[in-house]
């Protein structure tokens, strides 16, 4: 199923917290569906800006992905056991990211057992 996430788009990428609380890359969209209240969130957590590169949930980086759907459901990946989640951040420049991510996340903050294969996710999104 295809969904686009492209309203309100928009990222951060510093040392600096954003919204989520954390440094690093954040990537933010809701839903293009009127009256839609979905969205995403997903990034890369750092002590500095995220350069180029594959990224996934382990020790050396902090990939995550959550998705907040519109019955109020959070899905995302199990940091503790799913390192399958990548972002792959193609171009991460002063004015601009751009990249891929795929993977498993799951219902319940990632501890459900319902789950959803995210597939050919693509992303260019403006700094903020």
């Amino acid at each position: 199923m295809y969904r686009n996430f492209g309203d309100s788009a928009y990222a951060t990428n510093s040392g600096v917290p954003g919204n989520s609380g954390a440094a690093g890359l954040i990537v933010s969209v809701l839903a293009t569906i009127v009256n839609s209240k979905s969205k995403i969130e997903f990034g890369v957590g750092a002590t500095t800006g995220i350069g180029a590169g594959i990224y996934t949930n382990t020790n050396n980086s902090k990939a995550y992905f959550n998705f907040f759907d519109n019955v109020g459901e959070t899905w995302t990946a199990d940091s503790s056991s799913n390192t399958s989640f990548n972002i792959n951040l193609i171009v991460a420049s002063a004015h601009y990211v751009q990249g891929t991510f795929s993977g498993t996340i799951k219902n319940q903050q990632g501890f459900g057992t319902d789950s959803i294969t995210v597939t050919n996710g693509l992303f260019s999104v403006p700094i903020k």
